[in-house]
């Protein structure tokens, strides 16, 4: 789209304090709900202790995103950084938990490599049979308000996220939207906004939900029953979501604008 990565990234501050709450809030009442245990009662002393502990683990995000590398380069980097800190300083790892280590991200990572391979396919097949074009022309060159714009498309990107992955949508469905974007006056910031909380939606839910697959490896729980539990957590980013179309002024471009970008 040609926007500023800086702008972007100022744009989801707010929206992503929101889902973090709104997230926050689900979890607590989903335990108040399931009657989950506490494990201790909170402790200003024993947060500030945590923290401490945790500081060369937290620093592992300051690397991901302050670090002078590509995205690949960083999480080289990460890995290494974790591997020496868990060694020397927490002192958790050793020769045999590393190879466990390895053996489980070799499995994880052909989980997501399977998920991820059948959605380019699919993708390469939406793209040579012209298929995202036959149904999306007539939406893009609807006479909608900006609004129920935003909300047709979300309604199309969160299906498309069900059976695509990001990066195969990002190349055969936001770009056609692009030209009715900037016909309509949307800003192409809050149109990236909604996109990427649509799509975070759609790999949540089945049935080629990337991310609903990978915790479903990852937690040993089966897809439905991970599906139904995170209901709630949707529901919250349905939310949001339509704060950011309802809202663009305050909750998406404010920062941006505030930040000069």
């Amino acid at each position: 789209m040609g926007a500023s990565t800086g702008a972007l990234f100022a744009a989801g501050l707010i929206s992503g304090v929101l889902l973090g709450l709104g997230l926050i809030f689900a979890s607590w009442i989903v335990s108040k709900r399931e009657e989950y245990p506490a494990e201790d009662r909170f402790s200003l002393v024993t947060l500030l202790k945590a923290l401490l502990k945790a500081a060369p683990a937290l620093t592992m995000p300051v690397i991901i995103l302050g670090g002078i590398f590509t995205p690949t380069e960083a999480s080289a980097v990460a890995v290494v950084y974790g591997i020496v800190v868990s060694v020397f300083y927490y002192r958790t790892l050793g020769l045999k938990k590393l190879y466990g280590v390895f053996v489980e991200s070799g499995i994880l990572s052909g989980a997501v490599m399977f998920v991820t391979a059948t959605a380019h396919v699919l993708g390469y097949t939406f793209a040579y049979e012209s298929l995202a074009d036959e149904v999306l022309k007539p939406i893009a060159q609807a006479a909608l308000s900006p609004t129920m714009f935003l909300v047709v498309v979300s309604v199309v990107l969160i299906v498309a996220g069900t059976f695509l992955d990001g990066i195969a949508m990002m190349f055969i469905i936001v770009p056609l939207f692009l030209p009715a974007i900037h016909l309509l006056g949307i800003d192409p910031i809050h149109f990236a906004m909604v996109v990427i909380i649509c799509w975070g939606i759609g790999q949540q839910t089945p049935p080629v939900g990337a991310a609903l697959f990978i915790t479903s490896v990852i937690a040993r729980v089966d897809v439905l029953t991970l599906t139904r539990s995170n209901i709630p957590f949707i529901f919250v980013m349905f939310i949001v979501l339509a704060l950011v179309i309802l809202f663009p002024e305050t909750i998406v471009l404010s920062i941006p604008r505030a930040l000069g970008l």
